[in-house]
């Protein structure tokens, strides 16, 4: 619920999702009014966190949007319904999650006539804000990371303008809809990598945006706190681009196919072999036939260092409810993944002025985030040339000073064993119930094998094929069923009323944020990324001096759903 959310995790909450009826803002479930003001009130708790309420999704598809931006007359309704609701409801803004604008049945013609509605939005807020002496209702967008898609959906100099934030949704990169194993958000690309795939990472997404006219403090990045997971058409072909079968196994909490919560992770890696995927800054595991690709909290602090390093506005987290937030699966505290943006953006301070206990970070972070030597960034076209530099393999020891070395382990209590090829990468799992450790090797650099894709598989059919996963269809149903799941496993029957009394209505999302709640009843794990969304985004601080400024955490989370910013969202 949102009174479990820490106020001080993030400086923005995103709420997914509103709807539309008739070109107007709308709630989407029957209790968000309730909810809302629950959000809200989580500002008293921390006066510097701002709070929007984002509208859309994959499954609200493209229609809406595109029967309401045809004509002025209906652009306006709209944008005098949002500031009505916003006001009314007490957000800070509106972040628009329309995916994707001239795709999935949206004519060509909407890539600029959305550039138009942000305009007038941007104009309307503007005029408001002068005329009620109110600060300016904010506004950002989730924008797609796919280079086809992006191409054909968005005007960037005329989105930097009107925009306050971006988010890029940077994961997803590869999944179960494709015919190998890939890394869900990789931050380089892979050696194996052909044709469209070498687009498909954070490194060539966020500049190809940056060098077309967004501003570089307006771009969020995106961070997952799930992984994608492939059954293996052969158990000893286990690389990156081995050849699949389909989906992974369902999770026991989120019961979706090709999908693992961070939290369910930990428990997979218990007997699993960890590689760190050292090309891509990334890891993977591997067990039997299943196979999942992910982040961890050494690729989360590389993550970081270089958003900051290459002046990125900040973190966009999907989703709250997918990081071990209650911190009972993994061993790492609480939010174990998202404490990591935190603390690298510098949100302590915000912690010590609101009260705020932290807690001890799960690994020692002994250099400030500007004293890192980041790793040096390849050209937007050759990324392969500085996969090989000294200078990148130099960066990564000074990456790992910062966030756990090769040999350190995120898991107390845990030791590793080696497998040929040298020491340990692993940091993300903890010692198993039973016994069991993880297996961990290095990642070889691999001959580049020739992996075929079907004739029509375009750069929209892509991103089709991966948001309608079933993670966010099922969304619902799977709540309701991992609560009793959790509550069969040693749940009292008043503990089954209270989680009915407070349990979430998952919305159908499509973005990238999630929700973290604090209580100590793990019943609300498994609740869908698809109405949750979580960034963070880090604000410019307030310096007569030239300063870097602090990055900006956003987070998305769910309700039944730059560094200058840290935001998540709630769906």
């Amino acid at each position: 619920m949102p009174t479990n959310i820490d106020p001080c995790l993030c400086t923005h909450l995103l709420y997914a999702f509103a709807t539309m009826k008739d070109n107007k803002l709308a709630t989407y479930e029957w209790n968000d009014v309730e909810l809302y003001s629950e959000f809200n009130a989580l500002k008293n708790k921390n006066g510097n966190l701002k709070t929007l309420l984002s509208v859309g999704g994959w499954n609200f598809g493209s229609s809406g949007f595109s029967n309401m931006v045809a004509q002025a007359g209906t652009r306006q309704i709209f944008i005098n319904s949002v500031i009505e609701f916003l006001r009314q409801y007490e957000f800070d803004g509106l972040d628009i999650d329309w995916e994707y604008p001239a795709n999935r049945g949206s004519p060509p013609q909407d890539q600029q006539l959305y550039s138009v509605l942000l305009e007038e939005m941007r104009a309307a807020f503007e005029k408001e804000a002068q005329e009620t002496h109110r600060a300016r209702l904010l506004m950002s967008a989730a924008v797609s990371s796919g280079l086809g898609t992006i191409q054909s959906a968005y005007q960037i100099p005329k989105l930097g303008q009107a925009l306050d934030m971006i988010n890029v949704m940077t994961y997803d990169m590869h999944g179960s809809w494709e015919t190998f194993t890939g890394e869900n958000s990789p931050l380089y690309r892979g050696p194996a990598d052909q044709g469209g795939d070498i687009y498909f990472n954070i490194n060539y997404a966020m500049n190809y945006w940056k060098d077309n006219g967004a501003p570089a403090e307006k771009l969020l990045v995106g961070f997952p706190t799930y992984g994608q997971t492939f059954t293996l058409r052969n158990a000893a072909d286990h690389g990156v681009g081995a050849p699949i079968s389909g989906a992974g196994a369902p999770g026991k909490y989120t019961q979706e196919a090709g999908e693992l919560a961070y939290f369910e992770i930990c428990g997979f890696l218990e007997g699993a072999t960890f590689v760190w995927n050292e090309v891509q800054d990334v890891p993977y595991a591997y067990k039997g036939t299943q196979w999942v690709g992910f982040d961890n909290i050494r690729s989360f602090g590389i993550k970081a260092q270089w958003l900051m390093k290459n002046n990125f506005g900040g973190a966009m987290v999907w989703t709250l409810d997918m990081d071990d937030y209650l911190g009972t699966f993994c061993n790492q505290g609480k939010n174990p993944l998202i404490n990591v943006l935190h603390k690298a953006f510098g949100l302590d301070q915000v912690d010590e002025e609101y009260g705020r206990d932290s807690g001890p970070p799960s690994k020692k972070i002994r250099a400030s985030s500007r004293e890192v030597k980041p790793k040096k960034r390849p050209g937007k076209n050759s990324q392969e040339d500085s996969e090989d530099s000294d200078d990148k393999a130099k960066s990564k020891d000074d990456s790992a000073d910062d966030f756990g070395s090769e040999d350190d382990n995120d898991f107390e209590g845990e030791e590793e064993e080696e497998e040929e090829g040298g020491d340990s990468d692993y940091d993300g799992s903890k010692k198993g119930k039973k016994g069991k450790k993880p297996k961990v090797e290095r990642t070889a650099k691999r001959t580049p094998k020739s992996r075929k894709r079907p004739a029509d598989d375009s750069d929209d059919d892509r991103e089709v094929s991966k948001k309608v996963r079933q993670q966010r269809q099922a969304a619902s149903k799977a709540v309701s069923k991992q609560r009793e799941m959790l509550l069969d496993d040693g749940g009292s029957e008043d503990e089954e009323k209270d989680e009915d009394d407070q349990a979430f209505l998952d919305k159908e999302s499509g973005s990238d944020e999630d929700f973290m709640v604090d209580d100590d009843d793990d019943s609300d794990y498994g609740h869908s990324r698809k109405k949750s969304k979580k960034v963070v985004k880090r604000t410019k601080p307030d310096r007569k001096e030239k300063k870097s400024p602090k990055p900006r955490l956003k987070a998305t989370g769910g309700v039944p759903g730059s560094p200058d910013a840290f935001s998540s969202v709630f769906n």
